[in-house]
């Protein structure tokens, strides 16, 4: 959508795609009670997650865009979608892996002496 509303920046992106596939996209939106509940309230990304829920007023532009956009273009859209309800997310947190040098430098924040981190999964 961002090459749709922007050319000048994007060139003939939008209007060179041909096809779109999407592999397990929520674009009606999803349940994120377990990331709301994994980030915790005081996150800065809880409006974010909050804007993926079924219903969200954002989602549903975002999906009128969408297909205001792709009807006019003669774009093939292909979906996959789960057919069931993967399992509720769980908080496992590994608090010490180490880095390499190369991954230290990448990577932001970090505890200790800045040569291990911890690792939310």
């Amino acid at each position: 959508m961002k090459a749709k509303e922007n050319p000048k920046n994007y060139g003939p992106l939008f209007s060179s795609t041909r096809a779109i596939i999407f592999l397990g996209t929520p674009h009606r939106g999803f349940p994120v009670d377990d990331i709301l509940a994994m980030i915790g309230e005081e996150s800065s990304r809880n409006a974010l997650v909050k804007s993926l829920k079924s219903g969200s007023p954002e989602l549903a532009a975002g999906l009128a865009r969408f297909i205001n956009y792709s009807a006019g273009a003669n774009m093939k859209i292909v979906s996959f979608k789960e057919g069931a309800q993967s399992l509720k997310l769980k908080k496992v947190f590994h608090p010490s892996i180490p880095l390499s040098d190369g991954a230290e430098r990448s990577c932001r924040g970090g505890t200790g002496s800045g040569r291990e981190v911890g690792i939310l999964m």
